[in-house]
């Protein structure tokens, strides 16, 4: 199960690498992309505990 899991993880990882330098974007762009995702999710987690 955990070599499955490993070689799952290394073709996303894989696929996402390939995707990124397709579209040009360097790892300061994802970086910031990430960062910008986290804080949607954190702000939807937030806004869903106050209502």
């Amino acid at each position: 199960m955990r070599d499955k899991a490993l070689a799952a993880h290394r073709d996303l990882v894989s696929a996402m690498s390939q995707e990124a330098e397709r579209q040009g974007l360097t790892e300061e762009q994802l970086m910031a992309e990430l960062e910008d995702v986290k804080h949607e999710v954190i702000e939807d987690i937030y806004s869903r505990q106050v209502h």
